[in-house]
This record gives structure tokens, C-alpha cells and sequence, in this order.
């Protein structure tokens, strides 16, 4: 696993109080009961500052499942494995 999918994979069990082992790509707003709206924003704030980025509304609004937070990652040149979108 390259090294911003561990990070990334981190950041969203630490935020989410979540074992690592249970994050996938699949991993999203329905299947992870501690994604609150409160921990949404604890998200971007955490990606923010992770990765360096701003996030805007739209994007802010979009990222509710792992693979689409990479998607949008990957648009600010943040580098994934092959489960890249």
C-alpha cells in the first residue's frame, strides 16, 4: 500500500474512531456509523491539514465515501495505488 493510502486510511479511522483494517474504498457515509456531520467537517479540516490542500464547498460536499475522497485527492496531486479513480 503506498504511502498516502496509509495515510489516508489513518486519518479516516483516527477521525472516525474506526479500526484501519475495516477502511476500503468501499468505506463511506452509510457504511461507517460514525461519519457524522460533526466528524464530516472533522474530516476536511484533518485532510486539509494532512495533505496540504484547501478543500471548496463542492469538493467539501462531494467526499462522502473513500474512493471519492481519493478522487478528489488525486486532483490536488496527491498520489494513490492502483485503487486510484
Amino acid at each position: 500500500m503506498p504511502n498516502s493510502d496509509m495515510e489516508l486510511t489513518q486519518l479516516l479511522a483516527d477521525v472516525f474512531g474506526e479500526d484501519p483494517q475495516s477502511i476500503t474504498d468501499e468505506s463511506s457515509i452509510d457504511t461507517i456509523e460514525q461519519w457524522t456531520s460533526l466528524r464530516h467537517l472533522n474530516l476536511v479540516v484533518a485532510l486539509e491539514e494532512r495533505f496540504n490542500i484547501q478543500l471548496n464547498e463542492e469538493e467539501t460536499l462531494e467526499i462522502i465515501s473513500v474512493a471519492l475522497i481519493k478522487a478528489v485527492l488525486a486532483d490536488h496531486g496527491i498520489v494513490f495505488g492502483e485503487a486510484n479513480p
